[in-house]
């Protein structure tokens, strides 16, 4: 098979006329080319691929730390743009333990105390009946009493919306002065925000 056949049969379903194999004989790489777009707005294939594979991995290295699959997606997405930070002392921690109450998520900073941002992902079997609401309420107030910002995200917006979430999370850490602009800039080129 010709480089170039294999991608026939996709491009008639999709309605791209006239790429035959000779189309594809100048690259490599398929998206290059793709006639519907400029060349800026597609990462390569391996690029893709390689970001997959690494939030993959972290979701790996995460999973027994977390109590759910929502919590998992968002702690990855976290984890992810920390790493481009690149300030070992600014961590993401699971479980965190205040009073009587475990938080899913903590932002801390190394040399402080107190976390910087608390974290529930409020998923809907887990948080709907009158007693896990009234948790829920003493543990916003516990976070109010210490002064720990507490961010709540539902188990739908974390599905429909994990980067959404992680962007807000961002933007709290910035406005709370956590992180400088140095940091924010690194976040943009690197897409995160």
């Amino acid at each position: 098979m010709e480089r170039g056949e294999q991608f026939e049969p996709f491009h008639r379903d999709i309605g791209w006329p006239g790429l035959g194999p000779d189309f594809y004989q100048s690259s490599d790489r398929f998206f290059d080319h793709a006639p519907f777009c400029e060349e800026d707005c597609w990462i390569s294939l391996g690029n893709a691929a390689a970001a997959v594979v690494e939030s993959a991995a972290i979701a790996m290295e995460l999973a027994s730390l977390c109590e759910s699959p929502i919590e998992i997606d968002l702690a990855v997405q976290l984890t992810k743009a920390l790493r481009v930070i690149d300030d070992p002392s600014l961590l993401l921690r699971h479980q965190f333990k205040l009073g009587r109450f475990r938080y899913d998520l903590s932002v801390e900073r190394e040399t402080q105390i107190k976390p910087l941002i608390l974290i529930e992902c409020d998923g809907k079997e887990f948080h709907s009946n009158d007693e896990q609401v009234a948790s829920d309420c003493a543990k916003d107030a516990l976070a109010r009493k210490e002064g720990i910002l507490l961010l709540r995200f539902s188990g739908s917006e974390i599905f429909r919306n994990v980067k959404g979430c992680r962007y807000l999370v961002l933007k709290m850490l910035r406005m709370g002065g956590h992180l400088t602009q140095r940091d924010w800039n690194a976040l943009e080129l690197a897409q995160m925000i």
